[in-house]
């Protein structure tokens, strides 16, 4: 309850869950997390919660419209919302909050005739001058409810209209309005109401914020970034909120510094900043890369999960791995429930070469919250490179309904069933992603290397050849004509691979990557050098951080015995792409033939950080290891390391 109460639920829940073991609490401590869970959005857990209530508590009448409520907030139980609003009523005929539930739900379930008559009742129930303003807005709102439902929307729009004149401010008229509008195709219409609830309300900042999102939808990024920015400057007791506000805007739009300077305004104009707000302004110094600021900061935190969660990320970015791992786990002694934690705790064992560990943390930062790290993606990446392709599709999905799709992880997904041979789970998740071009693309991409990996290249290649409708000159499908060119290798001649190449340069000639994908089909083919290279040189005058065509130079310079100059252009590459495999890759193959064992270590390391899994780079490291005579735990854990992942695959 003090972690509730002093605006920290997210570390309210385990206590409140450990409470919630004896049975003297259970009903107590479950009503106050249930609440809370709903009040957050997190369904899941307010339904679990309020379950728990009821098994020992059946009468419970909080419980039962608590949970009536979170089954009208899913959308998909108004038959057992409106059996918790009748038991509850049964119970206690008077309370208001279960007529309400009961009329949702009545509407949900198209029983509007039945909804109308329960809608009155509680018209004239309420028809008394004890009825607080709060509920007559709330009756105005069902009853424009009612009406769209029964499908007439001119009356509807009416009643919303006449709703917003009289309560233009309340949250239920205004909530139920911009979902009418917004179900009806009027997004102008939902902005106006922002816009006439903020010239009531300037100081409404939940609704200025949604104001702002929908114009950063629309493109308008100035006029949303300028409606945050006035915020600041209004006088109100918590002048911090709309600096949160800013920097929750800045983070959407991937502009990480400016997120970060807006959390410390956030901090500096705030009269007693809360610990989550220190704990904010701490990891958007992190995510700048101001890693000496966020240090500083981190420890100057009053929690000490806070405190140790901060300072053991930044270790992690300082690649002190134990003495990270030793920080983030005194922080989950306090913060047990902490995805984030749980996620970093996964990441730092990997880099100790701890699997194991890796894959329990990784589940655990999932089952807390899945949305807020790519726990899914990187557990998948983790079994595809095992091997373990069934359980890689499953970590992919292991959170469907409960967060927005990961499309990194559909992709592992995809290419780990073909790989696995699991053909009744390619459909499903082919079909997730129809709808979006690009994402479709990718989806067959993925497809092609699984099939790469089970069948061979040649079947690769036919799959893409045979794909229905596929327009390989697109400049969004360059992917997809790559792959049809590496998995055609050398084969194919003047076919229909060497004729979508030269119809997408004719189609798009100042697109890079088409140039680079020429260039690869020419060296493919054994074409003159002078040819490829001009290819190669094009798209890099196009795009001059082009990694692929950085690498296709590297790889002429170093057939032809010009090794500094591969080195020069594999840097360039690294520098434009560096969490990618493959310019590391060629750097420690071409300083090995070069005769430079421990350069060629410290690029393996370097890809061993970035890409833990990757087997065949932990068999070379420890390989030049040993040959050096150095024989330690660290060689054993890249030959362990080498073991585990020598059978998965991974993308090209």
């Amino acid at each position: 309850m003090a972690l509730a109460q002093a605006g920290r639920p997210t570390e309210a829940v385990w206590a409140l869950r450990k409470a919630m073991e004896d049975p003297e609490w259970l009903s107590r401590a479950g009503l106050v997390l249930a609440s809370a869970a709903l009040r957050a959005q997190n369904n899941e857990l307010a339904l679990e919660t309020a379950d728990r209530v009821l098994a020992e508590d059946p009468e419970n009448v909080d419980a039962l419209v608590i949970r009536a409520n979170v089954r009208l907030a899913l959308r998909s139980q108004f038959e057992e919302a409106l059996e918790d609003a009748e038991r509850a009523l049964e119970i206690d005929p008077d309370r208001r909050e279960a007529n309400m539930a009961r009329v949702v739900a009545l509407l949900g379930l198209e029983r509007g005739e039945e909804a109308g008559e329960a809608l009155i009742e509680i018209e004239i129930s309420a028809d008394d001058e004890s009825v607080n303003p709060k509920m007559e807005a709330r009756l105005c709102a069902a009853r424009s409810v009612f009406v769209n439902e029964k499908g007439d929307v001119d009356a509807a729009a009416e009643s919303f209209r006449d709703c917003l004149e009289e309560f233009p401010t309340d949250s239920q008229v205004v909530d139920n309005a911009l979902e009418f509008y917004d179900g009806s195709g009027d997004g102008a219409q939902s902005i106006e109401v922002l816009r006439q609830v903020l010239e009531e309300q300037p100081l409404a900042l939940s609704y200025r914020a949604q104001l702002a999102g929908r114009l950063l939808a629309l493109g308008q990024v100035s006029e949303a970034e300028e409606l945050l920015r006035e915020a600041t400057e209004l006088d109100t007791k918590t002048p911090e909120a709309a600096w949160v506000e800013l920097a929750r805007h800045h983070a959407a739009l991937g502009d990480i510094p400016a997120m970060a300077i807006a959390y410390e305004r956030a901090v500096d104009v705030a009269e007693d900043p809360t610990p989550d707000l220190r704990f904010a302004a701490a990891d958007g110094l992190l995510g700048a890369q101001r890693f000496d600021e966020a240090l500083a900061a981190g420890q100057a935190l009053d929690l000490p999960a806070h405190r140790d969660l901060i300072v053991g990320r930044v270790l992690y970015e300082r690649r002190e791995m134990k003495e990270a791992l030793e920080r983030i786990e005194a922080a989950l002694r306090l913060w047990p429930e902490n995805p984030g934690a749980r996620y970093y705790a996964a990441l730092t064992a990997e880099r100790l070469g701890d699997f194991d560990r890796a894959i329990e943390e990784y589940r655990y930062s999932i089952r807390s919250d899945a949305a807020a790290t790519d726990a899914r993606y990187r557990l998948a990446m983790l079994h595809e490179a095992e091997g373990r392709y069934d359980r890689a599709v499953s970590a992919a999905s292991s959170a469907a309904g409960r967060s927005p799709t990961d499309a990194d992880a559909t992709m592992v997904a995809i290419r780990a069933a073909a790989s696995g041979g699991l053909n009744d789970r390619v459909k499903p998740l082919l079909k997730s992603l129809r709808g979006v071009d690009a994402l479709q693309a990718r989806g067959l991409v993925a497809l092609a290397e699984g099939t790469n990996v089970r069948a061979g290249p040649a079947a690769a290649a036919a799959l893409l050849v045979d794909a229905k409708n596929l327009n390989l000159t697109h400049a969004g499908n360059a992917e997809l004509l790559r792959a049809l060119v590496i998995y055609r290798g050398s084969n194919g001649g003047e076919g229909r691979v060497s004729a979508a190449v030269s119809a997408a340069l004719k189609r798009h000639p100042d697109v890079a990557d088409f140039h680079e994908i020429h260039g690869l089909r020419l060296e493919f083919t054994g074409a003159p050098v002078t040819e490829t290279r001009l290819a190669f040189e094009r798209a890099l005058e196009i795009k001059p951080d082009h990694e692929r065509a950085l690498l296709g130079l590297a790889r002429l310079e170093a057939a032809n015995g010009r090794v500094e100059e591969a080195h020069s252009l594999l840097a360039r590459a690294i520098e434009a792409s560096p969490e990618s495999d493959a310019p590391l890759r060629a750097k420690a193959e071409l300083l090995i033939d070069a005769g430079r064992p421990e350069e060629a270590e410290r690029a393996l390391e370097e890809l061993l950080h970035h890409n833990p899994y990757a087997g065949g780079a932990a068999a070379t490291l420890a390989s030049l290891r040993r040959g050096r005579g150095v024989v330690d735990a660290r060689t054993s854990e890249f030959e362990a390391r080498a073991t585990r992942f020598a059978s998965g695959s991974s993308p090209p």
